[in-house]
């Protein structure tokens, strides 16, 4: 069932992934910002959300895509059973944007409020745990 999966994650990230060029219009429609996958780009991103899948995390963990400043990101979220855990919001070109909620409950990012802004595109994963 593991492997059953994994197959389904790394389907999903393949796809989300796989275009080589895409263009994007920001929230507010002002400017259209292109964005070149490179097979660089495209491995990182791919082995950090492999990696993030492999880590302990709590059973409702999920990455979910967002439109966000113009760019696909991914949300690394860990789930509710640690309070104070952050989910590390990583971009389509794998740079780290940020971190939001933990301790501190932190919302924004690049000086924009994320969740107001942020336009939800699918969950590329969701942990799936079985109780025998």
């Amino acid at each position: 069932m593991k492997i059953l999966v994994l197959l389904c994650s790394l389907f999903a990230i393949t796809a989300l992934g796989s275009c080589q060029k895409i263009e994007r219009s920001t929230a507010d429609n002002t400017q259209t910002k292109r964005v070149r996958f490179t097979e660089e780009n495209k491995k990182c991103v791919d082995e950090r959300l492999l990696a993030f899948q492999q880590q302990e995390s709590c059973d409702d963990a999920t990455i979910k895509s967002y439109t966000f400043q113009g760019q696909l990101v991914y949300v690394l979220d860990y789930g509710d059973c640690i309070a104070d855990v952050t989910s590390e919001v990583v971009s389509e070109d794998c740079k780290v944007l940020g971190y939001l909620g933990g301790l501190a409950g932190s919302s924004t990012l690049n000086g924009t409020e994320f969740w107001s802004n942020a336009i939800f595109v699918t969950t590329v994963w969701h942990k799936l745990v079985l109780y025998n």
